[in-house]
C-alpha cells in the first residue's frame, strides 16, 4: 500500500508489545498466564481467512471504529466490514459526529440495530453501537459517564444461564485530563465488578498505554484497570501517522474465563485510526434470541451473585 510508505513505521513489521515485568508484578503475571491472543496488524483478507467460522453461536466478539463523522465516512467503514466476512457481535463507533438532527437513516446495517449516544451543546464526540439482531439487549444509562469527561454509551446482553455480558463504548476527549477521567473510569469499573458480569469496553480514551511506564496518569490508569480485574486487549499502536505512532484505541475487559483473540486491522481506507477486534472463542450458554428484539430500559438493575 502506498500510505505505508509515509508512515512512521511499518506496522506489519514493528514488534513492540505493551506488557510490564511479568516475573515481578502479579497482575500482569496473572493476565499474561490467559488464554488470550493478540495478533499484530491484519488486512481485511487476512483477517477473513484467519476467522473464517470463529462467528458461532458460542462465541461474542466486538469490532470499534473512531469514525470521525460517521455520516461522512460510513461507506468506507462499512464497505470495509463487508470485505471482513464477519458477523461481529457488537460495533462500536466514536467521535460519529452526529447531533439529534442527523439522517440516521442512512447508517444503518443490514442485521444490526442501532443505538447513538450524541453530544449535547457542542459539536464533534458522540458514541453509537450496532448490535446483532439476533441478541436481546438492554439499554443501560446508569452506567453512562458524566459527559463533562467523555461520551459513552452501554447496553447489556443476557444470558439464559451464568453471566450477562456488559459492553461500552467510551470517547475521551484529548482535552480531558487523564486523572479526572481516571477517577470516573474506576468508579464505573468498580460498579461492573459489583454486578459480577463479562464486560467489553470499547473505545478511543486518548491515552496512550505506550507510554504506561513514562508518564505517571497513564501508568495510574493501568494500575486502575488491573486492579479491577480488567486489562487493554490491545497491545500495539492505533493511530499511525507520519511522524507519531499511538495506543489510543482498545477494547478493555474482565472476561479471562474463555479463550479470546484480538488484533488491529489495517486499510488504506481507514485514516490514521485503525479498528480494533475482540473475539472470545466460547462464551456459554448461547444468548438468547428474540423474534421482536425488543429492547428495555433499566434504570437500578439487580447485582448478580
Amino acid at each position: 500500500m502506498d500510505r505505508l510508505n509515509h508512515l512512521v513505521f511499518n506496522p506489519f513489521i514493528f514488534n513492540y508489545k505493551f506488557a510490564g515485568n511479568s516475573d515481578l508484578d502479579p497482575d500482569i503475571n496473572f493476565f499474561n498466564n490467559h488464554d488470550h491472543r493478540s495478533y499484530d496488524y491484519l488486512l481485511s483478507d487476512q483477517f477473513a481467512n484467519k476467522f473464517r467460522g470463529d462467528d458461532n453461536p458460542h462465541s461474542f466478539s466486538c469490532l470499534h471504529f473512531n469514525s470521525r463523522s460517521l455520516l461522512k465516512n460510513c461507506d468506507s467503514i462499512f464497505e470495509f466490514i463487508e470485505l471482513l466476512n464477519f458477523q461481529f457481535g457488537v460495533i462500536g463507533f466514536s467521535e460519529t459526529w452526529l447531533n439529534d438532527e442527523s439522517p440516521t437513516s442512512l447508517l444503518n446495517i443490514p442485521d444490526y440495530i442501532n443505538v447513538f449516544k450524541n453530544r449535547q451543546g457542542r459539536t464533534g464526540g458522540g458514541v453509537a453501537m450496532y448490535i446483532h439482531n439476533s441478541f436481546t439487549f438492554i439499554n443501560r444509562p446508569d452506567l453512562e459517564i458524566d459527559t463533562a469527561y467523555c461520551d459513552s454509551i452501554f447496553i447489556e446482553i443476557p444470558q439464559v444461564n451464568g453471566k450477562n455480558i456488559v459492553t461500552g463504548v467510551v470517547y475521551k476527549p484529548p482535552d480531558v485530563s487523564v486523572n479526572r477521567f481516571g477517577e470516573s473510569f474506576d468508579n464505573l469499573l468498580g460498579k461492573l465488578n459489583m454486578e459480577n458480569k463479562h464486560v467489553f469496553l470499547m473505545g478511543d480514551l486518548n491515552i496512550d498505554l505506550l507510554k504506561h511506564n513514562v508518564h505517571n496518569p497513564t501508568s495510574h490508569f493501568v494500575d486502575c484497570l488491573f486492579s479491577n480485574s480488567f486489562f487493554p486487549s490491545i497491545y500495539k499502536p492505533t493511530r499511525i501517522t507520519d511522524s507519531t505512532a499511538t495506543l489510543i484505541d482498545n477494547i478493555i475487559t474482565n472476561c479471562c474465563d474463555f479463550p479470546s483473540k484480538s488484533g488491529i486491522l489495517f486499510s488504506a481506507l481507514l485514516d490514521p485510526s485503525a479498528p480494533v477486534f475482540i473475539s472470545t472463542a466460547s462464551i456459554v450458554p448461547v444468548f438468547i434470541p428474540t423474534a421482536s428484539n425488543e429492547v428495555i430500559e433499566v434504570s437500578n438493575p439487580t447485582v448478580e451473585s
